[in-house]
């Protein structure tokens, strides 16, 4: 299917990715960040991967994000809705496997589009009709 080829493909590119990723995470963890220059450069590494094209940069922008400002600083708590709304969108971006498999042509236009995995997965749950944000938190 559609859905399982992207899968496939974001899998396969995941795999080139990812060691790079874990590089730079490791750079901005534990005691490195007792240092002012290291949290400057790690802020800064985390609010580019937060605007990231793909989920995978997105979520590691969340994780250096976490470590590298303060629990509870507006940075702290925008990294966390940002992980809070991924989570939501995947979950229901499952529901839309089916919808896929009849609108391969919408998907790809999709894609051209918008330039990042996020804001297309978001096109479809809107394209279906589904809310594309989480509820609030109560």
């Amino acid at each position: 299917s559609l859905m399982e080829t992207e899968r496939f493909v974001i899998g396969v590119l995941s795999g080139v990715a990812i060691p790079a990723y874990q590089a730079v995470s490791n750079a901005c963890k534990g005691e490195r960040l007792l240092r002012a220059d290291v949290v400057e450069a790690c802020r800064g590494v985390a609010s580019a991967f937060l605007n990231g094209d793909t989920a995978i940069t997105e979520m590691i922008g969340v994780a250096i994000a976490r470590r590298a400002w303060p629990e509870n600083s507006p940075k702290w708590m925008e990294a966390g809705e940002a992980r809070r709304t991924w989570d939501y969108r995947a979950d229901s971006a499952d529901s839309l496997e089916a919808w896929s498999e009849t609108h391969a042509g919408d998907i790809l236009a999709l894609h051209e589009q918008h330039r990042r995995e996020q804001d297309v997965v978001r096109a479809m749950l809107i394209a279906t009709g589904r809310n594309p944000d989480p509820p609030p938190i109560q």
